[in-house]
Order: C-alpha cells, then sequence, then structure tokens
C-alpha cells in the first residue's frame, strides 16, 4: 500500500468567514477568530485516509521568525490532547478520498496572518511535507476565553460589527459628537492593518517577539497609539482634527482607521 498523497485543500472560506463573522471583510480568502474552531478539507490523489496507518501533523506558523517556544509556531495533530493553551485538529468525516477536520487556534494566540502546513505520516514510514496556505487569525469578542470577550450580542453588533459611528471631541466642559466612518470592511483594509503593524518600532527592533505579543489587545492598542501619535504609520496621511485642506490624504472621518 502506497503513502498518503494530497492534492488538494479546500479551506471553506465562504462558510467559515460567516461562522466567525468575518464575511463582510472577505468571503474570497479564509479569515476566522481564535477560539473557535473552523473547517477545512483535504482531498486525497491516491486512497482515503485510515487511521492507525495515517498520522497527519499540521503546522501553523506566523511572524518572521516562528517559534514554538514564543507561541508563534504550533505543531499538533488529531491524535493530539488538546488544551485551552493548544491548537487543536479534531477528524469530522472520513470519506473515500477526502477528509474533513476542524481546527480551533486557543484563545489567547497571537492574531496576524498564518501558514498552514500538513506533514503526513504513512504507516511504511516516509514523511511528505506539503504547504496549504494562508489564513488570518482575528480576536474573538464572541468567545469567553478572549481578553475582548463581550457577553452581550448588542454590544458586539455596535462595537465590532459597526462601520458607522461617533467619536466625541472636546473637553470635560463641552463636548461634541463627530460622525465617523470606520471603513474595516474596505476592500484590502485587514492587509493595510497588519502591514502598519510591521511598521511599528516594536516589530522593526525585534520582530519574534513583537509578533509573539500580539495575542494581548492591550499591547497591540498600545503600539498602534504609539504609531499614530508620533506619526510612524502614515507620516503624509495623518490624521489631523484641525480643519482645511486634506491635499496629502483623504478627510480624517472618511479615512480607514485600523480595526
Amino acid at each position: 500500500m502506497t503513502g498518503l498523497e494530497l492534492s488538494a485543500t479546500d479551506f471553506q472560506s465562504p462558510w467559515n468567514n460567516m461562522q466567525h463573522h468575518t464575511e463582510d471583510i472577505s468571503s474570497e480568502r479564509l479569515l476566522v477568530r481564535r477560539g473557535q474552531a473552523f473547517h477545512i478539507t483535504l482531498y486525497f490523489r491516491n486512497r482515503g485516509f485510515q487511521p492507525g496507518l495515517d498520522n497527519i501533523i499540521f503546522v501553523v506558523e506566523t511572524g518572521l521568525l516562528p517559534d514554538l517556544a514564543k507561541g508563534t509556531r504550533a505543531v499538533f495533530s488529531m491524535a493530539g490532547g488538546g488544551g485551552p493553551s493548544l491548537w487543536t485538529a479534531s477528524l469530522e468525516t472520513n470519506r473515500a478520498a477526502s477528509l474533513d477536520v476542524s481546527l480551533c487556534a486557543p484563545p489567547m494566540a497571537a492574531v496576524g496572518r498564518y501558514l498552514l502546513k500538513v506533514h503526513i505520516d504513512s504507516f511504511q514510514g516516509s514523511v511528505t511535507a506539503y504547504q496549504l496556505g494562508e489564513f488570518i487569525l482575528l480576536f474573538n469578542p464572541w468567545c469567553p476565553g478572549d481578553a475582548v470577550y463581550l457577553d452581550s450580542e448588542p454590544q458586539r453588533q455596535e462595537y465590532v460589527m459597526n462601520d458607522y459611528g461617533f467619536i466625541y471631541q472636546g473637553n470635560k466642559n463641552w463636548i461634541r459628537p463627530c460622525p465617523w466612518n470606520y471603513g474595516q470592511f474596505e476592500e484590502n483594509i485587514i492587509d493595510i492593518c497588519l502591514e502598519l503593524l510591521d511598521k511599528s518600532l516594536n516589530f522593526q527592533v525585534d520582530p519574534a517577539t513583537d509578533c509573539a505579543l500580539r495575542g494581548n489587545p492591550v499591547y497591540i492598542s498600545r503600539v498602534v497609539s504609539a504609531m499614530v501619535s508620533l506619526g510612524l504609520a502614515l507620516p503624509t496621511q495623518g490624521v489631523s482634527r484641525e480643519g482645511g485642506s486634506y491635499a496629502r490624504g483623504a478627510q480624517p472621518t472618511h479615512s480607514c482607521p485600523l480595526q
């Protein structure tokens, strides 16, 4: 009997994104939230998966220097026990020439762009590696184990899913609302957000540690705040509270800020 050979992978992006509340960002590529399972299908060229004879090992990596110790690289299989701090994989459906698998990131995993790989270890001892593709992992206000969890659906709709709102300006004696277009569902905005994080001084000095700390929403908030305050992100298109010309960029109320 020959070793198991992978022929194709289906990330089921439209269905997964709908379940993870990211379909308004994109339905063409996989964007999922930590602490919640997502499903993929593996298709095989020569035969079906046989438990006990075949072992499929998943590898996820994020950042320039993925590291097991820092949590930016994880290796796990369907045979693993898993736990609240570990990535997990579960067999859902085993067909004649395909396999449905659910994967789940821990609720404290670093957010960002990930590369997914598999190593197939067949019974004769040969190991074949495949690169399946990229996906993006986000914070999850729907997951009780996530630091950004909100226990109110109306609040999640207002603070997470709403694309329009108000910011408030002034001082304690004079506060006025200003309408704001968050622009979080604009085309390519998720890539812009991730690229801006890579422009930070923290990333430039120590990219491995910076990516590992991106599981902490407080850390990311502080990095973004520092970039906006110092004008490091987009020095020619800084956000201004002043009126007047916007010759070098768009009016702030129509810009696309970081999510």
